[in-house]
C-alpha cells in the first residue's frame, strides 16, 4: 500500500460508527507495473488481505471474541506518543486514548494534565525507578501501564544514518538500503544498538540489551499496575509465545500469593543480553 497518512484518514475514507478508520482497499488490486512505478517514489507499507467473514475464537483468559476483519478492522483505541497524536485522536472522535511511554510521563503534574485530557490509560516513562513510581499520588485514579520486557526505541530521528552511509557510496538520493540488511550503531564499548526505519524514513535506535524484569516481577506487581506491557515488535512467534507464557505463569503464581517461580525459558534467563533498565538505578 502506497497511501499516505492523510489519504488513509481523509474524511472520504470509510469509518466505523465510533469514528475508527477502515482501510478502503485503495492499493489492493494494483498491477505489478503500477507497484513498480509507485515504488520509485515511496516505500510501500504491507497490509494483510482477510476474508469477508466473521472469525471468532475463545481466549483462555478473556473468553469468546469475534469480528469481521474486512469490514470492522480497527483497534479498541489508540496509543498517543506525543501531543500532536493526542490532538489528532481527539479530533477524530476516538474516545479510548492511551498515553504511550514516549510521552515520558514521570510525575503527578503530567498525570493530572492527562486526566484533564480524558485519556483512558497512561504508560509510565521507562526512565522511572520503583521508588518514583510508588511515590505517585495519582496511582489508582487512572489505569497505569508499566513496561516490563522487550526492546523499545531509545531515540527516533528524521536523520537516516543508514542512508547517509550507504547512499553516499552509491550516489543516489535513496536506495532503500534499510530494507536490504540489518544495521546497528556501535559505541566505544563495542555495544551494538540496532537501527530500524519506518515507512516515513524515520530512524529508530534501539537499546543494545533487552529490558527483562522477570526476576524482580514481584516488586512490580506490588505497585499494583493495571497493565504490564511486553514489547514484542519485530519478534517472531516463538519469542512471543515463550516470553508471554513465562510471564503469564509468573503472574498467576504471584496472584495465588505464591513465590515467583524460576523460569525455564532461555530467553528469560539470558541475563547476558538483558537489563533491568532504570527500575533500580534511575536516570
Amino acid at each position: 500500500c502506497f497511501c499516505s497518512r492523510s489519504q488513509l484518514h481523509a474524511a472520504s475514507a470509510p469509518h466505523r460508527s465510533d469514528g475508527q478508520v477502515v482501510y478502503a482497499g485503495t492499493c489492493r488490486n494494483l498491477t505489478p507495473e503500477q507497484v513498480a512505478e509507485k515504488a520509485k517514489t515511496r516505500a510501500p507499507a504491507w497490509r494483510v488481505r482477510v476474508p469477508d467473514e466473521v472469525i471468532g475464537f475463545t481466549d483462555g483468559h478473556m473468553g469468546y471474541y469475534a469480528e469481521n476483519l474486512a469490514r470492522d478492522c480497527g483497534a479498541d483505541g489508540v496509543y498517543a506518543a506525543d501531543l500532536g497524536a493526542l490532538n489528532l485522536a481527539k479530533e477524530a472522535g476516538i474516545e479510548n486514548i492511551a498515553v504511550d511511554y514516549a510521552f515520558n510521563t514521570y510525575n503527578d503534574l503530567a498525570i493530572n494534565f492527562f486526566l484533564k485530557e480524558n485519556v483512558t490509560r497512561i504508560a509510565l516513562s521507562p526512565e522511572m525507578n520503583l521508588e518514583e513510581i510508588s511515590n505517585l499520588t495519582y496511582l489508582g485514579n487512572i489505569p497505569i501501564e508499566i513496561l516490563i520486557h522487550g526492546n523499545f526505541p531509545l531515540m527516533v530521528s528524521n536523520y537516516c544514518a543508514i542512508g547517509a552511509v550507504k547512499d553516499k557510496a552509491s550516489k543516489v538520493p535513496c536506495s532503500y538500503a534499510c530494507l536490504k540488511g540489518d544495521f546497528a550503531l556501535k559505541d566505544r564499548m563495542n555495544c551494538q544498538f540496532p537501527l530500524l526505519t519506518d515507512d516515513h524514513c524515520r530512524m529508530y535506535i534501539y537499546n543494545s540489551k533487552t529490558l527483562n524484569i522477570y526476576k524482580r516481577l514481584d516488586e512490580i506487581i506490588a505497585l499494583s499496575p493495571d497493565y504490564l506491557r511486553i514489547m514484542a515488535c519485530g519478534e517472531n512467534m516463538e519469542w512471543i509465545k515463550e516470553t508471554v507464557s513465562a510471564y503469564r505463569l509468573a503472574i498467576d503464581s504471584l496472584a495465588r500469593n505464591a513465590k515467583l517461580p524460576p523460569s525455564t525459558s532461555s530467553l528469560i534467563n539470558d541475563t547476558q543480553n538483558s537489563t533491568y533498565g532504570h527500575f533500580y538505578r534511575g536516570v
